[in-house]
């Protein structure tokens, strides 16, 4: 059930190709801060690297979380807003 405070994200990682340290660093505390903010988040991408990331990132959330491929990001923003 969505708590009326959470939001729900869309991120779509096109053209990404990883992260600088520091900016690995810099998103890491942002994310721990807020990752009990999400309802849903749905990423938009490309590689099966980031596929795998998403995944790993649902072991660390209540948040439900979702991988669509770019070819289904249209299927990912009817997802987050259902």
């Amino acid at each position: 059930m969505k708590n009326k405070s959470n939001v729900d994200l869309y991120f779509e990682l096109e053209d990404f190709d990883g992260y600088t340290l520091k900016g690995f660093c810099e998103d890491i505390k942002v994310d721990s801060a807020h990752i009990s903010d999400y309802a849903k988040m749905a990423f938009v991408g490309e590689k099966k690297w980031q596929e795998w990331v998403v995944k790993a990132t649902d072991f660390f959330t209540s948040s439900e979380v979702k991988y669509f491929y770019l070819k289904d990001k249209e299927l990912a923003k009817a997802w987050i807003v259902s």
